[in-house]
C-alpha cells in the first residue's frame, strides 16, 4: 500500500528524507499552533482578493475567532496582500474565466501507488516574461504569513509545480501551458521570491529525483538541523537524539573554539543551538505538566521540582489617573509612566479620516520628535533568514492606503 507525502512536507523530506519514514507506534509530535488560526483568516482574504472580490476582513474576523490584535494583524498583512495583487496579479489571469484557481487542492497517485498531494493558494496562467506573448506559462503563488526564514521553499514550490501538470484536478493551467514558475509572497517581509520559467522536463526530473531521496533512503542516515522543528518524529529520532547529545556535550569548548571556525560553519552552529533550544524548551515544558500532574511537585535525586502560583498586579490607566493626580505633580508622576508607541498611534489613527491614517501618525511622530518627546534606543536581534539571490528578491511597492 503506498504512501501519502503533501507537498507542504517537501522541504523537511527534501532535506532529511528520514523524516518520511516512521516506526510502528513511534510518538509523532503535531503540536497545537495559535499563528495557524491568523493564517488561515489571512489565506481567506487573500483568496477573495485574487478572485476580484472584495475582502471581508470583519466577517473572516469572526469566523476564525481572531482577538484585536490578531484582527490588527489581518487587517495589515491583506493590505500587502492586496498591494501585491494589484502589481503582479495580472500576471496569473490567463484563463477561460479571466481569474486564476485559489484554494486549490490536488493530489496524483503514480505508478508506485504514492499519492503525492497539494494545497495551492493560486494557480493561474500568464504570458512569459522572457518570451513574450507566445509562450504561456502556469503560474502558482504561495502566501506566507512567516517571517523570512532560512527554511528553503523550493521542494514544495517544485512539487506545486508538478502537480500542475499531472493533478486530477479540471482546467489545470499547467496541463496546457509549456512553461511554469512559482512565486512566494513574503507578506510580513513585503517580499517576494520568483523562480525562473522551469521547462516540463525540468519539473519532472525535479519530481524524479525528490521521489528517488526519499525511496532510496538507507535507514540510518538523518541530517538534524533548524527543519527538525517541523518534523512529528522529533521526540524519537536517533539522529536529533544524538545531536542534541553532542551539543550538550560540547557547549564547554565552544567558547576556545568558536573564534577558529569559518563563517559558515558559525552560521550553522547558531543555527543548530537554536534548534537544540527549542526542543530543550519544548521538552521542560512537557516535565512541567508531569510535575502538574503530580500535584505540583517531582522529586529525584535529592532535590525537588517545585512549580509555585504567582500573581502580578496592573494598574488600570483610566481607572486610576485621577486618583494617582490627587497624590502626585505631573512632574513626580513622570517617571511612573511609559507610553506604549504603537497603541498611542493606533489611537490617533482610529480618529483620522480614512486615507489618512498613516498622515496623523507621522504629523504625531514628528511633534514629539521636535519636542525631544522620543528617546530611541538600540538593541539587538537575531534571526537565520534566506540569503535569496539579488535576481529574486523583490520588494513590495509601498503606497499609502488605510494600515
Amino acid at each position: 500500500m503506498g504512501k501519502t507525502y503533501r507537498a507542504s512536507s517537501a522541504p523537511l523530506y527534501a532535506t532529511c528524507p528520514g523524516a518520511a519514514y516512521d516506526e510502528t507506534d513511534e510518538v509523532l509530535i503535531n503540536p497545537a499552533d495559535d499563528a495557524g488560526t491568523l493564517g488561515s483568516a489571512v489565506h481567506a482574504v487573500c483568496a477573495q482578493i485574487a478572485t476580484r472580490s472584495l475582502p471581508a476582513l470583519y466577517d473572516i474576523g469572526q469566523k476564525y475567532s481572531l482577538d484585536p490584535a490578531q484582527a490588527k494583524e489581518l487587517q495589515i498583512l491583506s493590505l500587502v496582500a492586496l498591494r501585491f495583487w494589484g502589481e503582479y496579479g495580472q500576471q496569473f489571469n490567463l484563463s477561460r474565466a479571466g481569474t486564476p484557481r485559489v484554494e486549490a487542492e490536488m493530489w496524483h497517485r503514480d505508478a508506485d501507488g504514492n499519492t503525492i498531494s497539494g494545497h495551492q493558494d493560486v494557480i493561474g496562467a500568464g504570458y512569459s516574461c522572457a518570451a513574450g506573448q507566445s509562450e504561456k506559462v502556469c503560474r502558482v503563488l504561495d502566501w506566507k504569513t512567516t517571517r523570512l526564514e532560512s527554511v528553503n521553499y523550493r521542494p514544495q514550490m517544485m512539487e506545486y509545480l508538478w502537480l500542475a501538470r499531472q493533478a486530477a484536478a479540471p482546467c489545470s493551467p499547467g496541463k496546457e501551458a509549456r512553461f511554469s514558475q512559482y512565486v512566494i509572497c513574503f507578506l510580513r517581509d513585503k517580499t517576494i521570491e520568483v523562480s525562473k520559467e522551469f521547462t516540463a522536463d525540468e519539473v519532472e526530473q525535479w519530481h524524479a529525483d525528490y521521489m528517488a531521496g526519499i525511496k532510496s533512503w538507507d535507514g540510518r542516515t538523518y541530517h538534524p538541523g533548524r527543519h527538525c522543528v517541523y518534523c512529528p518524529r522529533r521526540a524519537t529520532c536517533p539522529g536529533l537524539c544524538s545531536e542534541l547529545a553532542l551539543l550538550c556535550d560540547g557547549f564547554h569548548l565552544v567558547e576556545a573554539a568558536v573564534a577558529e571556525l569559518p563563517a559558515e560553519t558559525k552560521v550553522e552552529l547558531w543555527e543548530r543551538i537554536g534548534s537544540a533550544q527549542k526542543f530543550l524548551d519544548h521538552a521542560r515544558e512537557i516535565i512541567k505538566l508531569h510535575a502538574e500532574a503530580a500535584g505540583g511537585t517531582l522529586q529525584g535525586n535529592g532535590k525537588v521540582l517545585i512549580l509555585k502560583d504567582q500573581q502580578r498586579q496592573t494598574i488600570k490607566t483610566r481607572e486610576a489617573w485621577p486618583i494617582i493626580l490627587n497624590h502626585l505633580t505631573e512632574a513626580e508622576l513622570a517617571p511612573a509612566v511609559t507610553i506604549n508607541k504603537t497603541t498611542l498611534l493606533d489611537a490617533v489613527a482610529d480618529k483620522a479620516p480614512r486615507g489618512g491614517k498613516k498622515r496623523a501618525k507621522d504629523m504625531l511622530m514628528d511633534e514629539l520628535t521636535a519636542a525631544g518627546a522620543v528617546e530611541t534606543t538600540t538593541y539587538q536581534v537575531s534571526r537565520i533568514v534566506a540569503a535569496l539571490p539579488a535576481a529574486t528578491e523583490t520588494t513590495i511597492t509601498e503606497t499609502e492606503s488605510e494600515e
